[in-house]
């Protein structure tokens, strides 16, 4: 569920709410909002907690698949506070209405009534894109604000096919809404979209830098590894803030990426730290972020195949670090059913290893490589890793998860981080 404060109603209703907004999974095709302000609401009135249901019998919403993906909550430039709501999944083969649409779409509906505002679909031609642009399994939306004035411009999803949509909301009419491609992936299916993206400030080339991973964690297939399996990768594509921007194709040399280098030896991970300037010293190209392959090798060999990021990057935007977590399936072992994965802390500016992370002295490091993360036990299979903090800043921890081996093994990982300091301090006293 998704909870936050937004303003309305009239007369003696007229003011703050808290909202909370869910989805049904497999469960529906459906969305429902609940009033949470008063903490003393009584199981015997229940539906006077109820404010909507939005789902694919509303008008509107015959498109709207099985909502696995989280809603967002916001206000836009016409000073409306919406809920936006991703398309949703349809089980391979599905006959249901709406299952055979070859695009996606985002329901932006009114926050307090659930009144569908405006469904906003992906087009299936783009300029500069050959064919048609197919899209479906429209995952969680997030919110960006350009500005820092508490108003909502844009939002970014992606889906199924491996696509990252951005959606233009600055203008206060929703007629003027749209989607624009914003990344394509090579080769369309083999990398879905199934966290949502997150956002972090970009000190190179201005903007922001939409940070997300690929891989998928639905079905029973998901969980076998053999020669079909796709190597995933984690990206951070550059947002300059305007429509109309190019779309970032995977692998075109108009759209370059800068590539960093995934390292493992004794259970813990390296990248490198390549630069990433806004634009080729040579060609003069603009340069629109990074990636790196979740294809961890120790120099000879590759490990943890079927690696793969089914959790939304946490963010630390006092350093501008992303904490990404992932997914390795394992064969079921009764005897040792902990899931496990990896977690990294990384640059978001250039996807390279982020300071201030120590998992115990290696040997035998792979060139160029500056230790990122480690692997662990217990990883999140889906929503978000939580952060805590020491009292006074100074280090970080992850609770929940266990390092799995190394001189740290089964110890919550933890990393660096800013020490809190009083920057100005007055005295008060009661001198007249």
């Amino acid at each position: 569920p998704v909870r936050r404060d937004v303003y309305f109603g009239s007369g003696s209703d007229k003011g703050w709410h808290t909202v909370l907004v869910a989805g049904l999974r497999y469960g529906g095709r459906g969305m429902y909002a609940l009033d949470i302000t008063d903490a003393s609401a009584s199981e015997s009135s229940t539906g006077a907690k109820v404010l909507w249901e939005f789902n694919n019998t509303s008008a509107g919403g015959a498109s709207l698949g099985y909502t696995y993906g989280r809603p967002n909550i916001g206000r836009l430039a016409s000073g409306q506070w919406v809920v936006l709501v991703p398309g949703g999944y349809f089980p391979v083969g599905s006959t249901e209405t709406g299952a055979g649409n070859n695009f996606s779409s985002l329901f932006v509906l009114d926050a307090q009534t659930g009144a569908l505002i405006k469904e906003i679909q992906t087009p299936t031609t783009v300029s500069g894109i050959t064919g048609a642009v197919a899209s479906f399994g429209l995952t969680t939306p997030v919110l960006g604000d350009y500005q820092g004035d508490q108003i909502d411009d844009v939002a970014f999803a992606g889906d199924l096919q491996g696509n990252l949509w951005r959606f233009d909301l600055t203008n206060t009419n929703s007629a003027n809404w749209k989607a624009e491609l914003f990344f394509r992936s090579s080769n369309p299916g083999d990398r879905p979209v199934t966290v949502m993206p997150r956002l972090f400030a970009d000190p190179i080339g201005g903007g922001l830098v939409v940070v997300f991973g690929t891989g998928k964690y639905l079905a029973s297939s998901d969980n076998v590894i053999d020669s079909n399996t796709k190597v995933q990768r984690v990206f951070g594509i550059r947002d300059s803030g305007q429509a109309g921007q190019t779309t970032v194709v995977e692998g075109s040399t108009a759209t370059p990426l800068v590539a960093q280098t995934l390292a493992e030896k004794d259970t813990i991970r390296g990248l490198t730290t390549n630069a990433v300037p806004a634009r080729n010293a040579v060609s003069g190209i603009i340069i629109r972020g990074w990636y790196f392959d979740l294809y961890a090798s120790d120099g000879i060999n590759q490990t943890n195949k079927g690696e793969r990021v089914v959790v939304d990057a946490t963010v630390l935007s006092d350093t501008n670090r992303a904490v990404i977590t992932t997914l390795i399936p394992q064969d079921n072992d009764p005897c040792d059913p902990a899931p496990r994965g990896a977690v990294m802390f990384v640059d978001a500016a250039t996807g390279g290893a982020a300071p201030g992370v120590d998992f115990g002295s290696i040997t035998g490091w792979p060139s160029g490589s500056m230790q990122a993360g480690a692997l662990v036990k217990n990883p999140p299979t889906g929503g978000f890793l939580p952060v805590a903090t020491a009292v006074g800043g100074g280090q970080i921890y992850l609770p929940g998860l266990t390092l799995e081996g190394g001189s740290q093994a089964g110890k919550t990982p933890s990393a660096g981080a800013p020490i809190w300091r009083r920057r100005s301090w007055r005295e008060l006293n009661n001198d007249q």
